[in-house]
């Protein structure tokens, strides 16, 4: 296995139907194969099949692949909370996307 994915639906009620893609890895020797581009576009496009109106992720801030696959694929940027994540003494924004799929209508 070179990479995982999947999408989840909020748990609570919302006023559409929203998810969060929870959770995105591509193994540090499959990088830069386009793995993680395939698996994000099939992820979208499960999560419109379903009938999710809102998709959203976050990402550390430091990331700049991720943001950067993130946003060729149309997410936007909706927030970002600074120096949110800890990682032994360095702290990294935490960046909030989201994809709106009542955009395309």
């Amino acid at each position: 296995m070179v990479g995982l994915g999947y999408w989840l639906r909020y748990a609570r009620p919302t006023h559409r139907p929203h998810a969060d893609l929870e959770k995105l890895a591509v193994d540090a020797a499959a990088h830069g194969r386009g793995i993680g581009r395939a698996l994000t576009a099939a992820l979208i496009a499960d999560a419109r099949r379903a009938g999710i109106e809102v998709l959203t992720l976050d990402a550390r801030g430091d990331n700049s692949n991720a943001l950067h696959l993130y946003r060729s694929l149309g997410f936007t940027e909706y927030g970002r909370l600074p120096d949110f994540v800890a990682v032994g003494t360095r702290r990294y924004d935490k960046v909030l996307y989201l994809l709106d799929f009542r955009q395309e209508d």
